[in-house]
Formats: structure tokens, C-alpha cells, sequence
């Protein structure tokens, strides 16, 4: 469970970059988690998706980081702390399912 804090609890530039930080980290563990998961179960569009998402994102957090490395001369704090964990492991098949397209061939 991820808890974030409240913006009456961020009041300096080094918490809001800190707490923009670890929100990005979070959206980027799950995006990857969400893409593993889609590709195992064999939709690919959706898989798709969140792999743009998990580049995107990653992008506009190297984009945060290096305006405050510019502007304030130090790296943000790591403040994420948590677990992102989107795929359950109760319950979880361990092999992948053969395809309809596999199914469907003719010996």
C-alpha cells in the first residue's frame, strides 16, 4: 500500500519535489507492472499502453529531476516508500497460456 502525504503536509520547494518524485515512482513501478501483466495474459494493446505510459512518465520525472538539480542544485530526496504491487501473487497462474492461434493450427 502506498500512502501519500497530504498537501498541508508538503510545504517546502525540497518535500513538493520529494513528494512529486515519489508519486512519479509509484505511477512507473505500476505502468511496468500493468505491461508484465497484459503481455502475460496476451493483450498486447494493453500491454502497449501502459509501455508508453511507463516511458512517458519516466521521461517527465527525469524532466522534474533536472529542473531541480538546475534550480536548486541538489538531488531530490528519495522519500518513496511503499510497495507497489498490482499483481497478486495468490491465485497467479505460473505458465503462460497457449494462444487461440496455437490452438487453432492443424498438425
Amino acid at each position: 500500500m502506498i500512502t501519500f502525504r497530504s498537501k498541508t503536509d508538503v510545504t517546502d520547494a525540497d518535500a513538493i519535489f520529494s513528494e512529486i518524485n515519489s508519486r512519479f515512482v509509484a505511477a512507473i513501478m505500476m505502468h511496468g507492472q500493468m505491461a508484465d501483466y497484459f503481455d502475460f495474459l496476451g493483450l498486447k494493446g494493453y500491454k502497449r499502453i501502459h509501455e508508453y505510459q511507463h516511458i512517458a512518465e519516466s521521461l517527465e520525472r527525469r524532466k522534474v529531476c533536472r529542473y531541480y538539480i538546475e534550480r536548486h542544485g541538489k538531488i531530490i530526496p528519495d522519500a518513496f516508500s511503499g510497495e507497489v504491487k498490482m499483481i497478486p501473487d495468490d491465485g497467479m497462474p505460473q505458465k503462460v497460456f497457449p494462444s487461440e492461434k496455437a490452438l487453432s493450427r492443424k498438425p
